[in-house]
């Protein structure tokens, strides 16, 4: 095991309990990132720490200018911490030198900053030690990169394949669902989404007046109208397919869903001599 007692440390965090004098004295910097209390972010992180506080593994890096203390980088930490007076964990960096310095840095830690996307949660998952948990995000990737991201696939995102899961043809709120590892996922969502995919598929082969093309099919947009069509009751596909091979389609030239799927509908209301 290493020892870190024979180490010089190199820095120090502290934890500020809520009555702590610093603690709600922490300054925002005047030309870091304008952010408010009820922010959209902060409101975020404050229903994030409500179900998993986590801030002892992210301090808030601070600066000491004067007599008190400026946050670098974590102020929406900072603020929905304290929102919901919650324990802080700062770290004050030593011998900063004012100026363009923190400035650098500060741009520095954010412009490198990502957060997760689906396929980051997706990928998480898949390596769970939860093994029911494991094994239905191993099988949604595969799926994922297999058929609809695959060298002949429609090239559907993340967001439209998860909508497909839940039934729905367009995307609702963050998938908040999908993040906190709870795919719906079981035999019948794997059997549904093979068929969407072969329905993708035929649509893409049987239009020739023009050929969709691969900018049209991975617009969301596109995808959204033709699931819009497909989980309607009503939609009579196989006469959809059977006028796609024959009348002329405007797909290519079209940018809104509702255009798009007027489109879908003339196509299979047309008649044909």
């Amino acid at each position: 095991m290493f020892n870190v007692n024979e180490e010089t440390p190199v820095s120090h965090i502290y934890k500020l309990n809520s009555n702590h004098p610093e603690y709600y004295n922490l300054k925002l910097m005047p030309y870091n990132r304008q952010v408010k209390e009820g922010n959209q972010n902060v409101n975020r992180l404050v229903k994030s720490m409500k179900d998993n506080n986590l801030l002892y593994a992210a301090p808030i890096i601070v600066q000491e200018t004067g007599n008190h203390l400026e946050i670098i980088d974590g102020q929406h930490r900072y603020l929905a911490a304290k929102f919901l007076k919650l324990p802080i964990h700062i770290h004050i960096l030593k011998d900063v030198r004012y100026g363009e310095h923190e400035r650098n840095l500060m741009s520095t830690l954010n412009s490198n900053q990502k957060n997760w996307g689906l396929e980051d949660f997706a990928y998480h998952y898949s390596k769970s030690y939860d093994n029911e948990i494991s094994k239905k995000y191993s099988e949604y990737l595969d799926m994922y990169h297999t058929f609809f991201n695959g060298p002949d696939g429609p090239g559907i995102t993340h967001g439209i394949l998860i909508c497909i899961t839940q039934k729905r043809a367009t995307r609702q709120g963050n998938n908040i669902e999908f993040k906190q590892g709870k795919l719906d996922w079981n035999y019948c969502t794997k059997q549904h989404l093979y068929q969407i995919y072969k329905q993708f598929n035929e649509i893409k082969e049987s239009a020739s007046q023009p050929s969709i093309t691969k900018r049209t099919l991975k617009k969301q947009q596109f995808q959204s109208a033709i699931l819009t069509a497909l989980f309607n009751i009503h939609f009579d596909y196989k006469l959809f397919i059977k006028n796609l091979h024959i009348i002329p389609n405007n797909f290519n030239k079209l940018s809104k869903k509702i255009d798009m799927l007027s489109e879908v509908y003339k196509i299979e209301c047309s008649t044909t001599s």
